[in-house]
């Protein structure tokens, strides 16, 4: 999150000053997940009215988020620091553009996100607790990957610009022989590697379906081109053994849609995630040692948020189905009173919780039209 050292100044004088609410227009939500580029023109601040401002910082999240989150802005007064221009009910935080930087890049980030700014602002260490979730579906434009503390880029050094991500913060440390330090533009990555502020880089993109019967395509629909263009392919035979379809390069692996459920789910996971399905399928424990990221961009349908076990819903019950999402994977066990174990349309949840296969859904966008 590049942009976040030019909050310095105005969030250190948010914790003593006052805040103002005002009374809030209509909500205006983004309707889509956005592309793999910056998709929107920089808006100067002072050209904004709040109306405006307020749909800039909802563009940041998906709807289920962002349709009740807080909203605040940077006050034109500095010594005011931020102002609250929405009450939200949710948790969560959406700030409009930054103007100091020369893209668009709102951001919406959950409680953990806000401690963290709060930290950083104020010179601290975070106290990160739990995993952190934060949207910028905008993208965004930064200073330095390395450096929080740079406000703009080194003497002949350009903007490093950033097309839509999520960032997720964890309370471990990163590990960075399992996600590269260096900013890329073809896969996850770590930001402001090994100092306290340090992140996960997570690109996402819209991408069109792909038929079913053109195996290949249809895997590689399930994440962003500059992931699947390079992952191997495999399937998975009647008998549950594994096809290779293509042989990759990147060290992800993508999954066709699974015939056995009602939508199309195509999947494609880093080398952790690759080790969850082999104990999966084998009825053992996975033994996971790094955060594993998977993208389903494509959506999915499952038989139970609860239950692994089952392969398709109890009698009576409907398929559960997300839309577009990415799902995070931790060594350590997952804490329920953070994030909610029941399936719903409002944000991030746990998967399978309690269990083994545990893992993280963090939703991208409401379920396609299939």
């Amino acid at each position: 999150m590049k942009w976040i050292g030019a909050l310095l100044i105005v969030l250190t004088l948010s914790l003593a000053g006052c805040t103002l609410t005002v009374q809030p227009p209509t909500p205006q939500p983004a309707e889509e997940m956005a592309t793999a580029e910056p998709v929107s023109e920089k808006m100067a601040s002072e050209e904004m009215s709040a109306d405006e401002k307020i749909a800039n910082a909802l563009s940041a999240g998906p709807e289920m988020v962002v349709k009740d989150a807080t909203v605040v802005d940077f006050s034109s007064d500095p010594s005011a620091g931020l102002v609250t221009v929405r009450e939200g009910s949710n948790g969560w935080t959406c700030l409009p553009d930054n103007a100091a930087t020369p893209t668009n890049d709102p951001m919406c980030g959950d409680a953990m996100w806000m401690n963290w700014l709060q930290a950083f602002a104020t010179g601290q260490e975070p106290e990160t607790t739990a995993p952190g979730i934060a949207y910028m579906l905008q993208g965004e434009s930064g200073a330095s990957n390395s450096d929080p503390m740079l406000m703009e880029p080194p003497a002949g050094q350009d903007w490093i610009t950033d097309g839509p991500h999520v960032m997720v913060l964890l309370p471990e440390a990163l590990d960075q022989t399992v996600f590269t330090t260096e900013h890329i533009a073809n896969g996850p990555y770590i930001m402001w590697a090994g100092t306290p502020y340090e992140h996960i880089m997570v690109p996402v993109q819209e991408v069109d379906a792909q038929p079913a019967d053109n195996k290949v395509a249809n895997a590689t629909s399930a994440a962003p081109d500059f992931i699947s263009n390079d992952a191997s392919i495999i399937d998975v035979d009647a008998n549950g053994q594994i096809v290779p379809l293509r042989e990759g390069t990147n060290g992800w692996t993508c999954i066709p849609d699974n015939p056995a459920s009602p939508t199309d789910d195509p999947i494609c996971a880093d080398a952790q995630w690759i080790k969850w399905f082999q104990a999966y399928v084998a009825g053992e424990d996975p033994d996971i040692t790094a955060p594993g990221i998977g993208y389903m961009l494509q959506g999915e349908s499952g038989a139970s948020n609860s239950d692994p076990s089952l392969m398709e819903p109890p009698a009576g019950q409907d398929w559960i189905v997300d839309g577009p999402h990415i799902m995070l994977l931790l060594p350590e066990p997952f804490d329920p009173s953070v994030f909610s174990t029941e399936h719903g349309m409002d944000g991030p949840y746990l998967m399978f919780p309690g269990t083994p296969y545990e893992h993280m859904m963090i939703p991208l966008a409401m379920p396609k039209e299939q």
